[in-house]
């Protein structure tokens, strides 16, 4: 099975959001405490096709956040752009503002089918 975490992150650090957040990209959290930033995971794996008993396809979900005291419409193209140019499918979205760390949040997940 891939290693999906890298490959996303690899993704985002080569795209123009790597810029527009700094470098700060973290898998689960960010630990940095600084924003704007973009963390993401894998919230599930499962197996998608079977040949003679082997997986041979995985689908994966994954969520990208973007957290960021100001506008996250930069942010979101970049982070849109390269996904969907390498087979990430979106399937949901959302934003909201934290009124408790006075962030801008957007959500948006993503299906991904490993051959």
């Amino acid at each position: 099975m891939m290693d999906i975490g890298g490959k996303i992150a690899d993704l985002l650090k080569a795209s123009p959001a790597a810029a527009l957040v700094d470098g700060r990209i973290y898998r689960l959290k960010n630990p940095s405490g600084k924003f704007p930033a973009i963390t993401y995971f894998v919230y599930s794996a499962n197996g998608e096709l079977y040949g003679d008993g082997a997986e041979e396809s995985t689908h994966f979900g994954v969520q990208i956040d973007i957290f960021t005291p100001a506008s996250f419409v930069a942010i979101y193209n970049a982070v849109m752009e390269a996904m969907l140019q390498n087979g990430f499918i979106r399937d949901f979205e959302t934003e909201m503002h934290e009124d408790d760390t006075g962030l801008n949040h957007k959500v948006i997940r993503f299906n991904y089918n490993e051959f």
